[in-house]
C-alpha cells in the first residue's frame, strides 16, 4: 500500500472523532517504559502511577463534562490520548469517586456519535479489557 494513513484519516473522518484518531496515530501517548515494567513486576503498579495527576485529570474531566452545559471535548481528547493505561485506570477510579458515576456513564451522557463510540471504546478497554473484547 502506497498510502499515508494520517492523510486517509484526515480525508475520511471529521470532527472530534478525527482528532482522537489522529492523536492516537501520532503516538503521543505516554507508554510504560521497560524500567516501569520492572517496577510493576517487583513492587506493583501503584509505584508508577502519579496519583496527583490522576486526581487532577479526574477533576478536569468532571469540569469538562458533568459540571458544565455542553462538553469541553479537548480535555477528554488530551487525557484519553496521552495517558498510559495504568494512569487512565487510576484517573477513572478517581473520577468515579468525585462524580458518583463512571467515566463510561459520563461519556455516554455528554458525547454522541462516533466521538462517543471511540471514547467509550478507549474507556472500556482501560477499565475492563475482557469485556471490551467480548463486546
Amino acid at each position: 500500500f502506497d498510502r499515508d494513513l494520517e492523510e486517509d484519516i484526515d480525508s475520511e473522518t471529521s470532527g472530534y472523532y478525527k482528532r482522537v484518531l489522529i492523536s492516537a496515530l501520532q503516538g503521543g501517548r505516554k507508554e510504560v517504559t521497560e524500567e516501569e515494567w520492572e517496577t510493576i513486576w517487583e513492587d506493583g503498579v501503584s509505584e508508577i502511577i502519579d496519583y496527583e495527576q490522576a486526581v487532577g485529570d479526574a477533576e478536569e474531566l468532571l469540569e469538562a463534562g458533568k459540571e458544565i452545559v455542553g462538553t469541553n471535548e479537548d480535555v477528554f481528547i488530551r487525557i484519553f490520548a496521552l495517558r498510559h493505561i495504568f494512569q487512565l485506570r487510576s484517573t477513572f477510579k478517581e473520577y468515579h469517586k468525585m462524580a458518583g458515576c463512571s467515566i463510561l456513564e459520563t461519556v455516554e451522557s455528554e458525547t454522541s456519535g462516533d466521538f462517543c463510540s471511540i471514547l467509550k471504546s478507549i474507556a472500556l478497554f482501560i477499565v475492563n479489557r475482557p469485556k471490551y473484547f467480548a463486546e
